[in-house]
C-alpha cells in the first residue's frame, strides 16, 4: 500500500488574476476557500492519483457584482486551476521531503 498525502487547508488564498494584470486575494473577493483531499503515487509511479475537493463560499463585493458572467466564470476557473496545482505541488514537495528523510534514516 502506497503512502498517502493528506491535504487540508482552510482559508487557502490563490491570489488569482481576475482581469489581466489585476491580482486579487480571496479575502478581497469576499470568499472563503476550503481545500481537502488525499493523493498517493499512481500505480505506475509516474504521477499522483486520488481526490481533492474544495468548497468556496461568500459574497462578492459590490464592484465585482457588475462584472459580466463570463469574467466571473473565468475567475472561478482560475481559482480551480490554482487549487489543483497547489495540491499536486504540495504532494510532490511532501513526497520528496519524506523520501529524503527516509534515506537519511537508513
Amino acid at each position: 500500500d502506497s503512502p498517502v498525502f493528506v491535504l487540508q487547508s482552510v482559508g487557502f488564498d490563490p491570489n488569482i488574476e481576475v482581469l489581466p494584470g489585476m491580482r486579487v486575494s480571496a479575502d478581497a473577493l469576499g470568499i472563503l476557500i476550503e481545500v481537502s483531499g488525499e493523493l498517493r503515487a499512481s500505480p505506475d509511479g509516474r504521477g499522483v492519483a486520488g481526490g481533492v475537493a474544495f468548497q468556496t463560499s461568500g459574497e462578492l463585493p459590490p464592484p465585482m457584482r457588475v462584472l459580466p458572467e463570463a469574467a466571473l466564470k473565468a475567475a472561478s476557473d482560475a481559482i480551480n486551476q490554482t487549487i489543483v496545482r497547489f495540491a499536486v505541488q504540495s504532494f510532490q514537495k511532501g513526497a520528496t521531503a519524506n523520501f529524503k528523510a527516509f534515506l537519511r534514516s537508513k
